[in-house]
């Protein structure tokens, strides 16, 4: 898959597209919470459109064995952003495998998903359809005080479509906004 990571971790476009494809891969999870992402953004990295350029950011989580699951599509954060002007920003996630908390797309710990003005935002989620518990299609979670949000400061409309996975146990559902 793709991680970026850190504060000074920066793809910014004026004009031109920015795309990121990514599937998380198949090895064996080191601890109880880390799988494989299919895009990882996490500890402040930004991906930004600074003009008309669009952001697509599509993750497919891996297959990670061991560990509780977590091979989430497309996951920001620990204060990752992605902020655009006018630019659409799209972001498509599909958790993958066994276990818990296989999420499309997850948004947490301070993370941002931002139009500055005029920027559509749209957030598609699928949850895991072979994991247990918590394979949600799109979760926004806080975590302390550091609340995540995504939001648009001008007219760009807001998406968010989410579809639970098929999971053998409990809250594998659409969209999940929590405390």
């Amino acid at each position: 898959g793709i991680y970026l990571v850190g504060a000074a971790t920066k793809i910014s476009s004026a004009n031109g597209a920015v795309t990121l494809t990514g599937t998380g891969g198949s090895g064996t999870a080191t601890s109880a919470i880390i799988g494989e992402y299919g895009i990882l953004a996490d500890g402040q990295a930004l991906i930004e459109s600074t003009g008309t350029a669009t952001i697509s950011m599509i993750g497919v989580g891996g297959n990670a064995t061991g560990g509780a699951g977590q091979n989430r599509g497309v996951g920001l954060d620990n204060g990752a952003v992605v902020r655009s002007v006018s630019g659409a920003i799209s972001m498509t996630g599909t958790g993958s495998g066994t276990g818990d908390g296989n999420i499309g797309v997850s948004i947490g710990h301070g993370s941002v998903v931002e139009s500055t003005s005029s920027a559509p935002i749209s957030i598609t989620g699928e949850g895991s359809s072979t994991g247990v518990n918590n394979n949600v299609g799109v979760g926004i979670a806080v975590s302390g005080s550091s609340a995540p949000r995504v939001s648009s400061l001008g007219s760009g409309a807001i998406t968010i479509d989410g579809t639970g996975g098929a999971g053998s146990g409990a809250n594998n559902i659409g969209v999940e906004i929590s405390d």
